[in-house]
């Protein structure tokens, strides 16, 4: 998907009190792993919006892998809550190796 277009999805979403990050594991007819992200939201007015992420391949269909997607399709889109949290792991790994 464009990046212009993910970029205007996170940008409608960022402030908006009620979101979820749907994701769902699927093989296509090859039976290649492909991971579909999808991100439901509700509006000011309480209207839904479902918004279509992407699809992406998975090497493995480990909870690590599919994190690891997660992570990098919502961080290439700056969706600002997950660079929050990355920040506190960060913050967490630091205090721990004090």
């Amino acid at each position: 998907m464009a990046l212009a277009m993910m970029r205007q999805i996170s940008a409608n979403i960022q402030n908006k009190p009620f979101f979820t990050i749907m994701a769902d594991e699927t093989a296509d007819v090859s039976n290649k792993e492909q991971l579909a992200i999808c991100i439901r939201w509700v509006d000011d007015c309480f209207v839904i919006h479902k918004d279509f992420i992407g699809m992406h391949p998975l090497e493995r269909t480990s909870a690590d892998q599919v994190v690891a997607i997660l992570k990098n399709a919502l961080l290439r889109m700056n969706f600002a809550p997950v660079g929050n949290v990355m920040m506190e792991q960060r913050k967490w790994q630091a205090r721990k190796l004090e």
